[in-house]
């Protein structure tokens, strides 16, 4: 269904409000209806292709990926350098999309770690139990603030 949406929305050019207003609203919830089955059942056959390691580490950087594609992924402008022909302009939107993320998103992902307030954690049920206390006298999060 969402490969037929999309068949549609590309034959659908000459007329932007059917496009905008019913093609790209219908293969979003498409989409999201498309990932919540797969995060639903992880047994699937796509959604083990989706968990194996190169489309996971795509995710892991997809933000810096976002961040740096427009450098070279440059659309409907003449070609002014070789950084913008394919393949190469894949090859240097993931080399500094990687670069990026190991060198200022994980180093501030580390410092936030800094800045959360100490949790302190609670009994689990088993020790609660063994300790004496109640099933009413346990909080119901695994860490207290």
């Amino acid at each position: 269904m969402l490969f037929a949406a999309i068949v549609l929305a590309n034959k659908q050019r000459d007329h932007p409000r059917f496009f905008w207003f019913l093609c790209v609203p219908f293969m979003n919830v498409a989409l999201a209806l498309t990932v919540l089955r797969y995060v639903q059942a992880p047994t699937l056959p796509m959604a083990r292709l989706l968990n194996r390691q190169p489309l996971v580490s795509i995710g892991v950087l997809s933000y810096s990926l976002y961040l740096w594609q427009q450098l070279f992924l440059i659309q409907f402008r003449p070609v002014t350098s070789m950084l913008v022909v394919f393949p190469i302009n894949i090859v240097m939107a993931v080399a500094c999309a990687a670069l990026s993320y190991h060198f200022v998103e994980k180093p501030f992902l580390r410092l936030k770690r800094h800045f959360e307030p100490e949790r302190t954690p609670v009994a689990t049920p088993a020790l609660a139990e063994a300790e004496g206390l109640g099933a009413l006298d346990q909080p119901d999060m695994p860490f207290a603030s």
